[in-house]
């Protein structure tokens, strides 16, 4: 799972260092020889070449290369990582874990929705206040990585959003009842716990 995130988050923009290229390297080799069906999904992608829409060439510009992929299995593989990051949130912000009564429901959305502005909807974005950054051993991840959350006042709920680069963004919302999300979105939940056995 982290391989997959750790990957698609250096998916765009294009990596400006030897060392960033060498670890970006390093990642895909890890992900073709263990995550095998992300790496099925990948080598489609870069066999298939379609064509790419007009305005993602335009935001990305004529020098950059683009490759359009199939995002399924990865949106599956990052949905999992974005209720984890949610369950991480939630304890951040109540300082409870999440019981077994609760559920976390999470949505992730890809480089090209950030390009088009359709990663967050600004009615939330202002919701959820200033974006924040981790700070690890004097190194700045505000490039890298950019997160918000608040809490929910009604059913003890935590929102939070995060962006890994401009490759993709997760929100999550957690709830400490399952039974208070939408009959709609039941079908969606990750319980506590779901990490046990994960198969990826």
């Amino acid at each position: 799972m982290d391989a997959v995130a750790a990957l698609t988050a250096r998916s765009w923009p294009n990596l400006p260092s030897d060392a960033e290229r060498d670890e970006l390297q390093a990642l895909m080799g890890g992900v073709l020889r263990n995550v095998r069906p992300v790496a099925f999904e990948l080598e489609r992608g870069f066999a298939a070449n379609e064509a790419i829409p007009e305005d993602i060439q335009a935001a990305v510009g004529h020098g950059e290369e683009i490759i359009v992929m199939d995002f399924t299995v990865r949106r599956e593989v990052l949905s999992a990582f974005g209720a984890r990051f949610g369950l991480a949130m939630y304890y951040q912000r109540t300082s409870e874990i999440l019981g077994e009564g609760g559920a976390v429901w999470a949505h992730v959305f890809t480089n090209v929705q950030n390009i088009r502005g359709e990663a967050l909807p600004p009615a939330l974005d202002q919701a959820l206040g200033p974006a924040l950054a981790l700070v690890q051993r004097g190194l700045q991840t505000e490039e890298a990585f950019q997160f918000a959350t608040r809490g929910l006042d009604d059913h003890k709920g935590v929102v939070s959003f995060a962006a890994f680069r401009k490759s993709f963004a997760v929100l999550a919302v957690a709830y400490e009842r399952a039974t208070d999300f939408a009959d709609a979105m039941q079908g969606d939940l990750f319980r506590p716990g779901f990490l046990i056995g994960y198969p990826l």
